[in-house]
Parts: structure tokens; C-alpha cells; sequence
């Protein structure tokens, strides 16, 4: 015999699973190109970023920037030249928010793949459409962690 559904198993539409995929392959190119003003228009702030070395929190889009920015450079100077985002679990929506699971690929450039990055978003509707980041938290680092390496000025 099934048992019916309680409201907290709701089930995520296939539109909505589509819509969070583009969103996250927005964000792979955006990063991959180097866009981080870009990426920051689609965070909150303040930011925080969960790991299991630590707590960052990116207070404002400039701070965020600068993050993305030193991370971005330890990223490519360590051979990674593209990052493919693959969507693998979306929580239900409850207030216009919900938490998605990704895998971030870290591909070399020869193609070859070099680890890959699990994190947890947490994102909101933007009243106009899209989403907004308002948490990330790190399970698994594919490259250099975020918080060991020499940090930008701002983050002393």
C-alpha cells in the first residue's frame, strides 16, 4: 500500500529543475570566462560560505569579488581552465527558498577532468525572476580550498 505524500515531500517540477540547471550553467560560464561582477550580481550580501575549514563571509559584492577573484587564480594556476555545474538534488521550495545540491567539474585544458566540487547552494526567487544566492556551503573541495591560501587584502 503507498503512503501519500506529507508536505514535506514535495515533489521539484521538471521546469523548475530546468530553470536551476541554466542557472548554474549561467554561473559555470560566467566563471570559467573570469565575469566575477557579474557572478556578484547574483549573491546576497552578506555571503557565507561554509567549510569545513571555516566560515567566510563576503560582507558586500566587492568583498565577494575579491574571493572569486583569488580563488579564480589559484583555480588556473593550478590548471583548470572550465567548470561544469551538474544540478543532482533540489530541496522543496518553502517562502520562495530552497537548497540545491551541485557538482562542480573541474576540467583541465586538455579536457581531461580533474576533480570535481560538491556544494550545497541555498537560493531564493527573485521577484523579477531567476534566483538569488544566499548561502554556499562546500562538502568536498574538486580543487585548492577556498580559505588555505594567501587571502586578498580585504580579507586580513
Amino acid at each position: 500500500m503507498k503512503h501519500p505524500r506529507t508536505s514535506r515531500e514535495k515533489t521539484v517540477s521538471a521546469r523548475t529543475k530546468k530553470a536551476v540547471q541554466e542557472f548554474f550553467d549561467e554561473q559555470s560560464a560566467l566563471f570559467s570566462e573570469g565575469k566575477i561582477e557579474e557572478l556578484a550580481s547574483y549573491c546576497s550580501h552578506p555571503l557565507p560560505f561554509y567549510t569545513d575549514d571555516g566560515i567566510i563571509l563576503a560582507t558586500d559584492a566587492e568583498m565577494y569579488q575579491d574571493i572569486l577573484a583569488s580563488y579564480l587564480s589559484r583555480i588556473h594556476a593550478a590548471g583548470r581552465v572550465q567548470f561544469a555545474g551538474k544540478v543532482v538534488g533540489i530541496g522543496p521550495k518553502e517562502n520562495g527558498r530552497f537548497a540545491v545540491r551541485l557538482d562542480w567539474d573541474h576540467i583541465e585544458e586538455d579536457g581531461s577532468l580533474r576533480g570535481t566540487s560538491k556544494l550545497r547552494y541555498f537560493l531564493a526567487d527573485r521577484p523579477k525572476g531567476g534566483y538569488l544566492i544566499e548561502i554556499i556551503e562546500y562538502f568536498q573541495f574538486g580543487g585548492p580550498p577556498i580559505l588555505n591560501a594567501p587571502k586578498p587584502e580585504r580579507l586580513h
